[in-house]
């Protein structure tokens, strides 16, 4: 591992200030915060070795490739969408991860290039590393003068997780070996998945997530001393809005290639049903021609995308079996009643305007789903893949539905598992 000139060195320590940690540690006592694990002796700069050797990756051609199987008991027509394969976590968390490796490439050809860096190249690099403060005036001479150099700042990634999302970052970043992840997790987390994350190559803070709500990236990046790095929990998209490359744009893209009638999938979150209907909406308002050259490729054209319906489901109970869906470290504010709204994906508001401007399927919406739906999904779910009360709840709003007469025969059903992971 190269080390850093002193000429940078003594650039960035030139433009260096002290921050009120005071507030902060007052913030992370409220928490009740402590430092699980942290990883030690990774590059906190770049170099231009580092930089080709990361500019030739290609995380999204790593991504599994999922063929839709026939589900057992079901008419001809309705098929599972099995995350299950994925290799990191089991679960479709590394489709985000590989694509934050994608992100890492784009900015070390962006620095090799010299072209203007995007934001989240960028991202809050006046407040890098933690503990350092840069005015704007100090923040870009520093930047530019760090590309001159090829020696930037590399910026690290934060993220709330239950379990399945740390898993996919840390074996994804140690495969190529790019900087380990900063997790956050619950102190009430369960001891076996703590046990997990522990042999994995990240830092880990625990808190008391449900003490107080995490309205901004800015509280979750305190918490993972990453100031001046990205938070994936808050964060809309990796890129730019508008993009259709997003955390699950890959899944998005598959499923529409195969031309359902209706996507029935776990919502969280919110991320997956988000990738779902924001490629329905990227390619109405903002794809150029050569873009929608992608859509014919697939087969797909306007109208054939827009009538497919996406129905985000989720539990009605707060203390549900599938308790990925409903935990308090989503990104969210919560609304008086104590359930979460997530103010960065798509709601059902939004979605029943999506409806009624023809932007997505007749059915798309979000729908809530009974323990007894649930574990009636999860029961059959379980005979043929690897899966959860969490991961099943896309079968138990199809079952639901198809209970309640809305399904008309002939419908070709596209139901996600998004793997049980740890």
């Amino acid at each position: 591992m190269s080390t850093i000139s002193g000429k940078v060195k003594k650039a960035y320590s030139a433009v260096r200030h002290a921050l009120p940690l005071t507030e902060i540690d007052k913030f992370k006592k409220t928490m009740e915060w402590s430092e699980v694990k942290k990883v030690n002796g990774y590059r906190h700069f770049s170099d231009r070795a580092w930089l080709e050797r990361v500019a030739g990756l290609d995380g999204l051609s790593n991504q599994v490739q999922v063929v839709p199987q026939p589900l057992a008991g079901q008419p001809p027509g309705v098929f599972v969408w099995d995350e299950s394969p994925n290799k990191y976590s089991g679960t479709f968390k590394d489709r985000a991860a590989l694509t934050i490796v994608s992100e890492y490439a784009d900015f070390a050809k962006n620095v090799l290039e010299g072209t203007p860096l995007r934001h989240i190249d960028v991202v809050n690099l006046g407040h890098w590393p933690y503990g350092s403060n840069f005015t704007l005036d100090e923040q870009f001479p520093f930047l530019k003068f760090c590309k001159n150099t090829k020696h930037m700042p590399i910026w690290r990634v934060s993220v709330i997780t239950s379990g399945n999302m740390g898993a996919a970052l840390a074996k994804a970043f140690e495969q190529f070996d790019l900087p380990p992840p900063k997790i956050l997790i619950d102190k009430s987390i369960d001891s076996e998945v703590m046990s997990a994350l522990k042999d994995l190559r990240a830092d880990i803070y625990a808190v008391n997530l449900p003490k107080q709500a995490l309205y901004d990236d800015t509280k979750i990046l305190q918490l993972t001393d990453n100031l001046g790095g990205m938070d994936l929990t808050s964060s809309p998209s990796s890129r730019s809005f508008p993009s259709p490359r997003d955390f699950y744009g890959t899944i998005a893209k598959e499923i529409f290639a195969q031309k359902p009638d209706r996507i029935y999938a776990p919502y969280g979150s919110g991320r997956l049903y988000e990738s779902l209907l924001f490629y329905q909406d990227y390619f109405i308002h903002y794809c150029l021609p050569h873009q929608y050259a992608e859509l014919l490729n697939l087969g797909l054209d306007k109208h054939t995308l827009t009538r497919i319906s996406v129905i985000g489901v989720r539990p009605e109970a707060e203390d549900s079996k599938a308790d990925k869906l409903t935990a308090h470290h989503n990104p969210f504010v919560l609304l008086p009643d104590g359930r979460s709204f997530n103010l960065l994906t798509y709601s059902r508001e939004s979605t029943a305007a999506l409806r009624r401007d023809g932007h997505t399927g007749p059915h798309s919406d979000i729908i809530d789903v009974s323990e007894i739906e649930l574990e009636r999904a999860y029961s059959s779910m379980n005979q043929e893949f690897d899966t959860c009360y969490s991961a099943s709840a896309g079968l138990a709003g199809y079952l639901s539905d198809k209970a309640a007469g809305n399904i008309k025969e002939g419908e070709k059903i596209i139901i996600v598992n998004t793997g049980k992971g740890i």
